[in-house]
């Protein structure tokens, strides 16, 4: 099995959705609690 270094590059708009995506299942839970989670804003 061949070794993978991750490398590292600029985001770019493609990447929005997969971020928001990630920081959703990351801190939306808490957020919900405190402020409400509004898909619109």
């Amino acid at each position: 099995m061949a070794d993978h270094i991750p490398t590292l590059r600029p985001a770019t708009d493609q990447d929005s959705d997969l971020c928001f995506d990630i920081k959703k299942k990351a801190f939306g839970e808490y957020v919900e609690k405190i402020w409400g989670w509004d898909e619109d804003v």
